[in-house]
This record gives C-alpha cells, sequence and structure tokens, in this order.
C-alpha cells in the first residue's frame, strides 16, 4: 500500500509564507475578497452580474481600480461601482448603495 506524505499544521504555515506559497496565498485572498464583494453588490441590486431583472432600480457601473495592503503584501482590487437607474430613486436606497460601495473602499 503506498504511503501518503501528509504536512503538519507548522509545514504548511511554512510553507505558504515562502515565495511560491506567498503567491498562492495572495491570489486566494484576492479571489475570496472580490467573491465576497461580488456577492454584496449582487444582493443590494437585487440581480446577479450580468442578470436582467425589470423591478431593481439599480445597476452595476463597471469597476475601479484599489490597492490593498496586507500581511501577504499587495494586492489590486477591482471594487465594483453601482448607479441609480431612475430618477424618482429613494434617497435611503441610494445611500445603502453609496455605503456598501465605501465600505470596501477603506
Amino acid at each position: 500500500m503506498a504511503e501518503t506524505k501528509r504536512m503538519t499544521a507548522e509545514q504548511v504555515v511554512s510553507y505558504l509564507l515562502e515565495e511560491e506559497g506567498l503567491d498562492f496565498l495572495r491570489e486566494s485572498l484576492r479571489w475570496v475578497v472580490q467573491q465576497l464583494m461580488e456577492a454584496e453588490v449582487s444582493e443590494l441590486i437585487g440581480a446577479e452580474h450580468g442578470e436582467r431583472s425589470e423591478e431593481r432600480l439599480t445597476h452595476r457601473n463597471g469597476y475601479r481600480p484599489r490597492r490593498w495592503d496586507t500581511r501577504a503584501g499587495e494586492l489590486e482590487l477591482a471594487i465594483p461601482r453601482i448607479r441609480s437607474g431612475a430618477a424618482a430613486t429613494s434617497r435611503h436606497s441610494w445611500s445603502r448603495a453609496a455605503a456598501a460601495s465605501r465600505r470596501w473602499c477603506r
């Protein structure tokens, strides 16, 4: 029977802090953060990316670049932009959209 090699938690952390592991960790962190932002925006506007919905008043409006310094290194994020599509949108819904956008920009 073939013996499988297993790494201890200490070995995994050590590997992740080395250059190759650090690149993997940095890219994984960037991907997770992007997915969280996309999910939050989708919930806020009531539609997934590329999905059409007649009843919604808020729409995606592209992305803006943002640098984020972490312990794993510098990450380049794409912060989703949102905009109101109707002239009579309530002040409350627009302020919620702006607050969600600002939350990821700190």
